[in-house]
């Protein structure tokens, strides 16, 4: 009785203190808990309500109402009240390219803002640039600070636990994803979130004069190591400079972190003027970044030109395309932060990427008969292996079809998807949920390169496809119709995209296509 009494005066005082910050607060596993009037109100000014402010974190608001307990997204509303917290406990770092935050980041901010309604206040120093997001009636409900760095600095500073986000245009190796997911102590905290931004990929480009006689896909990968290795003392024919990340090109080639990071020029500005002075300068920028300059076709041995555009792109054909990825902390990001990343894979979201010189995540159908080009390819250089009877086959079967961008490649020849292929497969699993594929058929379709015997090859494939089908089925509900109509089919080395004669084109070769009907 005396203890009901005491939590009763207790609350009186409480509600009828006047002159002062009547706030009674104490910490409980990182929650603040009080007690004063405040009112939450939704973004849209639509929906109000008042009550006492029992407990507050990075994402919640907990209310004593006359209705009871009411727990709110604390990014959904605006406080207001003397016992609100301060508005900027809810803020986000990213660590990320200065380029990609000028080129990328910042119009699809200014996009997300126009669609939800809200203000945008940028305040730029030395660490970076502070994105203020708020109501139209000036409330303030997230800080993004965009940091500039590069992306091995983005992720060590994501293992830090300095930066909430890191994005970066390579998948993070076993160790980085490790120092992130476990403690020190060896516990395993959540997994790390990851979303897929946007493709892009290296391209070479050239002094508009320059003579410079055409590369095949060989000569440039020997041209790029011999250049950039400091080991090597034989100067090549060509003068080559790089601007953008030194990560991608080490994915590419076998210069690893003994690439002379010397050679790697500030921006694109710079190496735009080295070019441009340089009859014999072949320059290697992200396409994203090659507005105005000549880009420097090269081929295959076997003497088709290995053409970039949005296509081959998307579809991973370009040997030389890359995704860029926003790798996120274990803790739970805050509401506008997620629905941030969301909208950046939405219609909106996309067509701004496009806009800023990027290409698409969203996998576009392709027809049969707008596929010549790669036909023609198969037919000229097939291996001997290959029969008109096996082309026959094939055509009969994806001529009523359409081929998606999406397209699974493996690592080392294994049956391990690549990281940007593991991005591919939750984004079509989503898909598949949502319905877009709904009253369709979908087809995984297995092809290989020609390394081995053709029946071999067909084999490998095969179960190529059936694995990716079994790895798509786990991220599906058991009850999805959709399961009952995703058929395997493979053909082996018929369709190459590319020569065998580098582990870059076999790899381009080794891959799992999606087509619809």
């Amino acid at each position: 009785m005396a203890s009901r009494m005491w939590s009763g005066m207790l609350y009186v005082f409480i509600k009828t203190r006047s002159f002062f910050v009547s706030i009674f607060l104490c910490c409980f596993n990182g929650k603040i808990v009080w007690a004063e009037t405040v009112t939450l109100t939704s973004l849209s000014g639509g929906f109000k309500i008042e009550g006492d402010l029992i407990e507050a974190d990075a994402h919640l608001f907990t209310l004593e109402t006359d209705f009871g307990e009411v727990t709110l997204n604390r990014d959904k509303v605006t406080c207001t009240g003397e016992a609100c917290p301060d508005h900027h406990q809810s803020s986000v770092l990213l660590s990320a390219d200065p380029t990609f935050i000028e080129r990328f980041l910042l119009p699809q901010f200014q996009a997300f803002v126009r669609h939800k309604n809200l203000n945008v206040q940028e305040l730029y120093s030395s660490d970076g640039i502070d994105l203020i997001l708020s109501t139209k009636t000036g409330n303030e409900i997230v800080i993004f600070t965009l940091k500039s760095s590069s992306t091995d600095d983005a992720i060590r500073d994501l293992i830090a636990g300095t930066a909430d986000v890191a994005i970066s245009d390579r998948p993070l190796n076993e160790e980085e994803r490790s120092m992130i997911e476990v403690t020190s102590f060896g516990q395993v905290k959540s997994k790390v979130g990851q979303y897929l931004l946007a493709k892009d990929a290296l391209v070479l480009v050239k002094n508009p004069q320059s003579t410079t006689n055409d590369l095949t896909l060989s000569a440039l990968l020997e041209l790029i190591e011999a250049h950039f290795l400091s080991s090597k003392n034989s100067k090549p024919d060509f003068t080559l400079y790089l601007s953008g990340s030194l990560s991608v090109l080490e994915n590419f080639t076998r210069t690893g972190k003994d690439m002379n990071k010397k050679d790697i020029l500030a921006d694109i500005d710079t190496l735009r003027q080295f070019i441009e002075k340089d009859a014999t300068g072949i320059g290697i920028v992200p396409k994203s970044i090659a507005q105005g300059l000549q880009i420097h076709e090269f081929y295959d041995r076997c003497g088709e030109y290995i053409h970039v555009n949005a296509r081959t792109i998307e579809t991973g054909d370009y040997p030389f395309s890359f995704s860029l990825f926003a790798f996120t902390s274990p803790s739970p990001l805050p509401e506008m932060a997620r629905s941030f990343f969301e909208f950046l894979s939405s219609p909106m979201g996309q067509m701004v990427a496009e806009r800023t010189g990027y290409v698409r995540t969203s996998s576009r159908p392709q027809p049969f008969v707008e596929q010549g080009g790669r036909l023609s390819h198969a037919l000229i250089n097939a291996s001997s292996d290959v029969t008109i009877s096996d082309l026959k086959d094939m055509v009969r079967n994806l001529k009523p079809k359409k081929r998606l961008s999406t397209t699974f490649r493996f690592l080392n020849g294994n049956l391990e998807l690549d990281q940007n292929s593991k991005a591919m497969l939750l984004r079509l699993a989503s898909d598949i949920r949502s319905g877009d594929y709904r009253n369709t058929k979908l087809s995984l379709v297995g092809f290989s390169d020609s390394d081995g015997s053709a029946q071999t090859n067909l084999s490998i494939s095969l179960i190529r496809a059936e694995y990716v089908k079994e790895a798509l089925f786990t991220l599906l509900e058991p009850e999805d119709p959709l399961r009952e109509t995703i058929e395997t089919l493979t053909f082996g080395e018929v369709l190459p995209i590319t020569c065998d004669n580098s582990s870059l084109g076999q790899k381009t070769n080794r891959r799992v296509e999606v087509w619809v009907e």
